[in-house]
């Protein structure tokens, strides 16, 4: 009997998957404890269809991302810091990057931002920020004197 897993079932498959299993453990175990339900054609059907569409969705938010990326792309942001005679007064990190592009209207978390270490000496650093699976984006930030 064909069922569709509606739990994960060590040794058997994962949620969401068709499996072959034995008539009396589908409809004596699977079915009653709701892990399984028979894989009829209406539900596999439905279970097509609920794949199209993911499908589709993920695409978009991909090509959404491609967009998004080609637009940060070469992006330049300028990060005022106090120095002392070319010394930083601290470091520019993460975070004052992600609001540095905040303030120029790209919304970007903090950890999505690649920074090896913090930056330590004014002058233009490239950075690369993750934007999404396999996809990065190369900014220049430009630190400078206030």
């Amino acid at each position: 009997m064909k069922i569709l897993l509606l739990q994960d079932l060590s040794g058997k498959g994962k949620k969401g998957e068709i499996v072959d299993v034995n008539d009396g453990y589908a409809k004596n175990f699977l079915i009653p404890k709701k892990i399984g339900v028979e894989a009829t054609k209406q539900i596999l059907s439905e279970l097509e269809q609920k794949n199209k569409k993911e499908a589709r969705l993920k695409e978009e938010e991909r090509q959404a991302a491609i967009e998004f990326t080609k637009k940060l792309n070469g992006f330049a942001i300028d990060i005022p810091v106090k120095t002392n005679q070319e010394k930083l007064h601290g470091s520019v990190t993460t975070i004052d990057i992600s609001k540095a592009l905040s303030d120029a209207g790209f919304q970007i978390d903090k950890r999505s931002i690649q920074l090896k270490a913090p930056i330590k000496n004014l002058g233009p650093h490239t950075v690369d920020i993750r934007t999404y699976a396999n996809m990065n984006a190369v900014i220049t930030v430009n630190v400078i004197s206030e």
